[in-house]
Parts: structure tokens; sequence; C-alpha cells
């Protein structure tokens, strides 16, 4: 029996068993289908839809503030705490600055966030008599 096989430069007639035949049918069949198919890329039909190419913007990293100060250990009291305030315009009065945070009375430093691009910070310490003038740096 003769048939006609595919090879890469064309068609060749070649001589093979009944069996044979079938098998390099076969094979030049899907050598025929693989070689005619285009190398398009896999999509989902409805992946663009849902998921849409977005842009990856990259998050700037948070900035981060620590403050530290000292305080006696002999005027520590359990009710000791310490509010910290924060502004971004030193012309603001200071009893007009946003209480940022309470710190508990044992702790002698904070880490705050600073989003802006100047912040300014400033601490009272509270216990049950009330709160005490701002901080000043001695």
């Amino acid at each position: 029996m003769q048939i006609l096989t595919l090879k890469s430069g064309g068609f060749q007639l070649s001589a093979f068993s009944k069996g044979n035949a079938r098998i390099a049918l076969a094979g030049a069949i899907l050598f025929a289908v693989f070689a005619s198919s285009s190398q398009a890329a896999l999509q989902s039909p409805k992946g663009a839809e849902v998921f849409g190419v977005q842009p990856v913007i990259p998050v700037p990293p948070k900035k981060t503030v620590t403050i530290g100060w000292s305080y006696p250990v002999h005027m520590e009291t359990p009710d000791l705490v310490f509010k910290v305030y924060h502004s971004t315009d030193l012309r603001l009065p200071l009893r007009e600055w946003v209480l940022l945070t309470n710190v508990p009375g044992n702790c002698r430093s904070t880490i705050v966030n600073a989003n802006q691009p100047q912040e300014f910070f400033l601490m009272t310490a509270s216990n049950y008599l009330g709160e005490s003038n701002f901080a000043t740096r001695d």
C-alpha cells in the first residue's frame, strides 16, 4: 500500500502496511492541524471585563516618626497618660492642635504616622489632677 505522508518540505509518497498507514495518516493530519494553527495568546472570554488591565501604581512607603521624651520616674502615677498633639501649621494656636494619640505613662516613646510633608508635634502629661502645659524643650 502506498500513502501520502507529510514531511517538513512537503508531501512524499511512501509504502506502508495498513496499520502503519493509519498511524502515518493520523500523524500527518495532526501535523497539518498544528502547523496551520496560529500561536494566539490564551485568554479568558470575559477576563478583560472582569479583571481589566489596570496600571500598577506603587504605594509609597509609610512614613513614621519616633517621638521620645524623658519624664521623672518618681512622678509617674498609675493613671499617667502622655498626650501627643500635632499640626501641619505652626501659625495655628497650640490649643487648636489636634490630639494624635495617648501614650501610657510607663512608656517614654511612641511611633506615629507622618503623612504630610511637614508635621509638628507637642506633648502634655495628664493624670487625675489634670493636663499639664505643653512640653517645652529644656
